[in-house]
């Protein structure tokens, strides 16, 4: 899993106690999710670490099949099929423009986000977190898994990251002030990804 597990678990301890964490099983997947991301990983790749956090706050994990929504004080096993159907939407996407991280950040409503950049100077804001969140480190390698791909867009305002175990999703976003929307109109031809200068749209 290309995750800092440590982080994740800080992910689940809030989802779980400030919103609703969503777990739900299949016969080949995992998937783990909350109000603004998500996590589907292959059962045999799901790591003793994020097994050993969601234990700490569900428990045992949802019979094959099922999905249950947690909250701090209970679960709701209401609509299985429903909420199954719901999930699994999440992950079945038409991949879009795929985007590269710069070193740029803007912070706002007491959240640090990123822009990130696609080959054709087009931008977008991730939260920080997410960028924190992936570690190319704990990538197993020696049980044939690869490195993520980029970030790729996809329905509803969501962007993917996957390899051939897992698929991360949360939200992006064009501008949550006007500040921030017009700072990435200002900067809508200039490249970002450039380590020495910054190269504007024509001029490379």
């Amino acid at each position: 899993m290309f995750v800092n597990y440590s982080i994740l678990k800080k992910m689940i301890k809030a989802a779980y106690e400030h919103h609703v964490l969503t777990v739900a099983c299949t016969p080949d997947l995992v998937i783990i999710q909350s109000a603004k991301w998500g996590i589907s990983v292959r059962r045999s790749f799901l790591h003793n670490k994020v097994m050993a956090a969601l234990a700490e706050f569900i428990g045992e994990l949802p019979p094959q099949g099922e999905a249950w929504s947690y909250i701090k004080n209970g679960k709701n096993m209401e609509k299985q099929e429903e909420l199954m159907e719901t999930i699994e939407g999440y992950f079945m996407y038409k991949p879009g423009k795929r985007y590269s991280k710069t070193d740029v950040y803007v912070r706002t409503f007491g959240s640090l986000y990123q822009i990130y950049e696609s080959d054709d100077m087009s931008k977008l804001y991730i939260n920080s977190v997410f960028t924190e969140l992936i570690d190319a480190m704990n990538v197993e390698t020696e049980r044939g898994e690869i490195q993520p791909q980029k970030w790729t867009t996809g329905q509803h305002g969501l962007i993917y990251i996957t390899n051939n175990v897992m698929t991360l999703y949360c939200n992006y976003y064009h501008g949550q002030t006007e500040l921030e929307t017009e700072l990435l109109s200002l900067i809508e031809d200039t490249s970002l990804l450039e380590k020495d200068m910054l190269v504007k749209k024509g001029e490379a």
